[in-house]
């Protein structure tokens, strides 16, 4: 018992001095200078669309007759194309007189008819 008042003394005492260090340390002092940063400046390009001079409603392809025609033709060529090999393919997997493969054709047939009037009318 006389050594148990003891050892509750000398523990507290401990903490009791462990507490006025951890209030008296610096990191709990405030400090009153002022510290200038650093400001980091990153130099990217900017992207086109934050300039002053573009449009986004402007259409090269509505003002020149030359860009739309050669973007019209571009169209109907590659919608043949797209609807030969849509063609190829549906008759390759189903067989030549299958359901798709007819439908394909004739999805074909149309686009090339299509760019005919295209080629013709120009």
């Amino acid at each position: 018992m006389k050594y148990l008042k003891r050892l509750g003394l000398f523990l507290v005492a401990i903490i009791l001095s462990v507490s006025a260090f951890a209030v008296s340390s610096s990191a709990q002092a405030r400090r009153t200078g002022v510290y200038y940063r650093p400001i980091i400046v990153r130099s990217y390009a900017r992207p086109f669309f934050y300039s002053r001079f573009y449009d986004p409603f402007y259409d090269p392809y509505y003002y020149d007759p030359y860009l739309s025609y050669q973007r019209e033709k571009y169209y109907k060529e590659k919608d043949v194309r797209d609807a030969e090999k849509k063609a190829a393919k549906e008759s390759a997997k189903y067989g030549s007189n299958s359901e798709k493969a007819i439908k394909a054709q004739e999805k074909y047939s149309k686009a090339v008819q299509k760019l005919n009037d295209f080629r013709n009318n120009s």
